[in-house]
């Protein structure tokens, strides 16, 4: 076949008739053997290298019939063909990077920019034939997991990576195996390769940083079919080796990791972060369902126990796997990222910031997670609110326990620098440092995650209640400066909790000025809070001794800028 007859068949491929023509005169039999001919040359020439890029465009566009011609390309062998000269492509892209032949600069690079032109068309080709037919996609995910698969992914070319994410995405929605194979942890290797341009590597394509269907990729693997702890353990490059520690210990009687759990020996790593950074996102791609019954009526149904149960509960055992799985990991990293002698822009931090965007993306949900309860494949799945399955999971209680950890807002940097100066003139010892938060928005990334929670749904707000959180929350209606969103966070915190109960604003109604604050400003002007006990309101008085004018009550007190508010019991 010449240039111009590949040509034409190219042309006839782009449009309906002519995709039809091919399949029923034969032609695109012969064109897969003509295909297969050229690609059987040890060393083809520049014009069989075009004719051999042109057939497989030709082929590529051919899928858009449909089945037919999916089925038609299935029995010429294409799905065994496309992925041989794709990994032949990417390994002649891979020589010509690593290794310096002596010829002219601008032939070499015509060379690889040909033998990249071939990888892609072929990549774009199984994406197409994956998608036309299911078939075709289970046969063609054997002929590519995992070896070939990793090799292809090895080139960094952005629209490479797209069209094998896509093929990827295919087989997953075709055959279970392929989910299988590709959540198992002979995996790592193939999702380390797809979400290295998310992590900023060496040499990875920038432009595969928005490769969306990687992001559908991992919408269905960990949303549609929950296998997020799956993921977390084939991205754990030491998890083998601890697989076979677990084994062990298995074998000498210690009790098994549980499906959604994850082992002790779990260690974050930048991978982690990519994936969960893309599930943060994915969450509210995910199309809304209609919502469950208020949460009022839900718990005059449900009578909540008193005492907690050593069992998991129902509603823990109906939760989706990846949010168990992503609770889970709240526990884990909390530990090692804000724990006692934790350092600051660790990769657990950052791991801790994602799985926070996770929770918060899941708590902010307006159908409150039905539509994610829709969107999964979990037989036997009952209720649609995630939100409640994330309380039953105990991220309640754990979101509140790291504020607790965290401590108040610091004060602000003048009072602070006012209090070093005043304790430098006494010689009285500095205080204890303050404990640095892993990450920058952390105590803002916690009140958000539990003003989200707490909102209409009464049995949340009991729990914070009960759980000293509302004198938790009001602490935080302190500026940080480090973090100033969380201020408002916990303001609109405070409302959702008061809002419908009446337990929680007869709580705070009954709270009771201790004693007014001083602060150095007050110092400075002479002035100081005095609280009357009869009215529980602050007047502003001359210091003794300053000379000035007489004290003032009511409104006054509150228009010193610089005063704190009182101290709460």
């Amino acid at each position: 076949m010449d240039a111009a007859a590949a040509a034409e068949c190219l042309a006839l491929s782009k449009t309906a008739p002519g995709r039809a023509q091919l399949l029923d005169s034969g032609r695109l039999d012969a064109l897969c053997a003509e295909l297969d001919a050229l690609a059987a040359e040890p060393r083809a020439p520049d014009d069989s290298q075009a004719i051999l890029l042109t057939l497989l465009r030709t082929l590529r566009n051919a899928c858009a019939a449909g089945a037919p011609a999916a089925a038609a390309l299935q029995r010429r062998g294409m799905h065994a063909s496309a992925p041989r000269l794709a990994a032949a492509a990417a390994r002649a892209c891979q020589s010509q990077q690593q290794e310096q032949q002596q010829q002219e600069q601008q032939q070499q690079e015509q060379q690889q920019e040909q033998q990249q032109q071939v990888l892609l068309a072929a990549s774009q080709l199984m994406a197409n034939m994956s998608a036309a037919c299911p078939a075709c996609a289970a046969v063609l995910w054997q002929q590519l997991f995992p070896s070939v698969l990793q090799l292809l992914l090895g080139v960094k070319q952005g629209a490479v990576h797209e069209a094998l994410a896509l093929t990827a995405l295919n087989c997953v929605r075709a055959s279970g195996a392929a989910l299988e194979e590709l959540t198992g942890l002979e995996a790592g290797g193939v999702w380390l390769q797809l979400l290295a341009p998310l992590m900023a590597l060496p040499g990875a394509a920038p432009a595969g940083a928005g490769n969306d269907n990687l992001c559908l990729l991992i919408r269905a693997v960990v949303l549609r079919h929950g296998r997020l702890q799956q993921l977390m353990a084939c991205l754990d490059v030491g998890q083998q080796q601890r697989s076979d520690a677990d084994a062990g210990a298995a074998a000498a009687g210690a009790a098994p990791c549980a499906a959604d759990a994850l082992p002790a020996s779990f260690q974050a790593n930048v991978a982690h972060v990519a994936l969960l950074h893309v599930v943060a996102l994915e969450v509210g791609t995910v199309p809304a369902a209609a919502p469950p019954p208020p949460p009022e009526q839900q718990e005059q149904q449900q009578q909540p126990s008193e005492q907690p149960s050593e069992q998991p509960s129902e509603q823990q055992q109906a939760a989706l796997p990846w949010l168990r799985c992503a609770a889970a990991l709240l526990s884990v990293l909390a530990a090692r990222a804000a724990g006692p002698g934790a350092r600051p822009g660790s990769v657990a931090g950052f791991a801790l910031e994602v799985t926070l965007q996770v929770l918060k993306a899941v708590a902010s949900r307006e159908d409150g997670g039905a539509g994610l309860v829709a969107f999964a494949e979990q037989p036997g799945a009952v209720g649609g609110d995630c939100v409640a399955q994330l309380h039953a999971l105990g991220v309640t209680a754990r979101a509140l326990a790291m504020l607790r950890e965290l401590g108040p807002p610091p004060k602000p940097r003048h009072q602070q620098a006012e209090e070093a100066r005043r304790r430098a003139e006494q010689g009285a010892p500095a205080p204890p440092a303050e404990r640095a938060p892993p990450y920058a928005g952390y105590r803002g990334d916690l009140v958000a995650l539990l003003s989200n929670l707490v909102h209409a749904r009464r049995r949340v707000q009991d729990a914070v209640l009960a759980a000293g959180g509302v004198e938790l929350l009001l602490s935080n209606t302190n500026l940080d400066e480090r973090d100033p969103m969380a201020r408002e966070w916990a303001l609109w915190a405070v409302r959702n909790l008061c809002a419908g109960n009446e337990a929680v604003q007869r709580h705070i109604a009954a709270f009771q000025a201790v004693a007014p604050v001083q602060t150095p400003e007050l110092d400075r002007l002479g002035k100081e809070l005095q609280l009357d006990q009869l009215t529980q309101r602050l007047r502003l008085v001359d210091k003794p001794g300053s000379a000035g004018a007489g004290p003032s009550a009511g409104a006054g007190a509150a228009a010193v800028p610089p005063a704190q508010p009182p101290q709460h019991r």
